[in-house]
């Protein structure tokens, strides 16, 4: 019976390592990818139904230089979408303000060339062109900010605060808060090892999510397929901090 069991915690053991893995990059100057990234969110009402809020974006990514201690990249986003392009339908409401806003945060750097840094492993170190991406988002938001309200009326500012808002952009565009988001996304995966059922809490535009990984047992030509879903975990007291004045 204890030779059955040794050999069971023996078995366990090595499964669990065989789902583990580190994430390294190995680039080469020249290479790019092109990454499709879907973001979806459930908006409440107040008579307690949801509505699915799904997003789809693409962001290029190419490698201008390879240094001794580490990598260069050049990211653009190419574009941000609905999923669901008709809308939510009805009079304008907060879900509809919401879907506006969600939107409006997506699609601050799309066609914004940004300039990183990393270590050897790929993680992101720092944002080259940090003083022209934060003016170049400066000048976005607040032309965004005014078109929104414009559009709203007395239903947006009724539930949204203009200054608010404006504070909300400046502070995600801070570089510690987009290292930080930087490193909460697939990039955010270089340098660590993950494991089947490994759960982080991670933070993307200021909505919070948590992302659980799954590693298969073995490689194939290309390396490792590793599959990562998320949920938000976004808090009434979350969604009232973000966009309600």
């Amino acid at each position: 019976m204890r030779k059955i069991i040794v050999f069971l915690l023996l078995f366990i053991t090595t499964a669990v390592m065989a789902a583990s893995v580190k994430v390294v990059a190995k680039y080469k100057k020249g290479d790019y990818c092109i990454y499709q990234v879907t973001q979806t969110s459930m908006s409440s009402t107040e008579m307690g139904q949801g509505t699915n809020l799904s997003f789809v974006g693409e962001i290029r990514y190419d490698v201008t230089d390879v240094r001794p201690d580490g990598y260069t990249l050049e990211a653009k986003t190419l574009k941000w979408e609905k999923a669901n392009p008709e809308g939510l339908g009805g009079e304008e409401s907060i879900e509809d303000l919401t879907t506006e806003l969600s939107m409006m945060s997506l699609k601050m750097m799309e066609g914004i060339p940004v300039v990183l840094k990393t270590d050897l492993e790929g993680k992101v170190l720092q944002f080259v062109n940090y003083d022209e991406i934060k003016s170049k988002v400066n000048e976005f938001a607040e032309e965004l900010i005014d078109k929104l309200f414009a559009q709203g009326g007395e239903a947006m500012a009724g539930v949204l605060n203009k200054d608010n808002m404006k504070q909300m952009m400046v502070d995600e565009i801070r570089e510690d808060r987009l290292l930080e988001n930087m490193n909460s996304n697939y990039l955010g995966m270089y340098g660590k090892t993950i494991a089947t059922g490994m759960m982080e809490d991670e933070n993307f535009v200021g909505m919070k999510f948590k992302t659980t990984y799954l590693v298969p047992s073995s490689s194939n030509a290309d390396g490792y397929t590793i599959k990562a879903s998320s949920v938000s975990s976004m808090t009434k007291e979350d969604l009232k901090d973000m966009i309600i004045k």
